[in-house]
């Protein structure tokens, strides 16, 4: 797995309209955070789903149009706590959700619809506070991008057995000895297989975290505290 040439490209990237990938690091960093902003928004307005993604919009806009990126102190506080400081702001600023169209005239850098299952992660988690639900949805898209990115190297590779093993036993809760006979495999190949799909689950997590904080000892630390590997 190759790590990022420097640490934090993408955030970098992104506050710099002068790089020569701002615009592929802002979208990137938008799909990253929009649904976490999202759903953070709906907990702490309690919006209609319509209103609280024009307020989305209008949040990733107003980044946009005022280089508020450029202000980030990487010394000072983590990525995410900085998105949540930024958005607290700029909610206590928003006396009413204004309509998209009215403010920005389709100037938006991005515009992204809020995946369907979101609606009933959100309302599962009744009162937990705001800036904890974005945190876990973060962390959950993280997470789930990584395993898709594994899943696909290993069926490119020719080795979807591997990750099937895993997916079986670990993200299934399949007793190992039923998911090897399903799948084939012995219970010593199972076994191998999940070890390799969690060394690589680790590389692209790392490679993810990595975009946006400052050193890999930082990663190493998110990594631990998030995914508790």
């Amino acid at each position: 797995m190759q790590f990022p040439s420097s640490s934090w490209t993408l955030i970098t990237g992104a506050a710099d309209r002068e790089a020569p990938r701002f615009r592929e690091s802002w979208e990137r960093l938008a799909r990253l955070y929009w649904n976490p902003v999202y759903a953070c928004i709906r907990a702490r307005t309690g919006r209609a789903p319509e209103e609280a993604r024009d307020l989305t919009q209008e949040f990733f806009l107003e980044l946009f149009e005022k280089d508020t990126l450029a202000r980030f102190d990487a010394s000072r506080a983590r990525f995410r706590t900085f998105v949540k400081a930024v958005l607290d702001n700029f909610l206590s600023n928003e006396l009413r959700a204004r309509k998209a169209a009215k403010r920005g005239g389709g100037r938006a850098p991005l515009s992204l619809d809020a995946d369907p299952a979101l609606e009933e992660r959100i309302a599962a988690a009744g009162g937990s506070p705001p800036g904890a639900l974005l945190d876990a949805e973060w962390t959950r898209a993280t997470l789930s991008r990584s395993l898709a990115a594994v899943e696909s190297s290993l069926s490119k590779e020719g080795r979807p057995e591997r990750y099937a093993a895993y997916r079986r036993c670990v993200l299934e809760a399949a007793p190992q000895r039923e998911a090897s006979a399903s799948l084939g495999l012995t219970e010593a190949q199972v076994t191998n297989f999940i070890g390799e799909v969690r060394r690589r689950l680790r590389e692209v997590l790392l490679a993810e975290l990595m975009e946006t904080v400052t050193c890999r000892e930082e990663a190493e630390a998110e990594l631990k505290e998030l995914f508790g590997i």
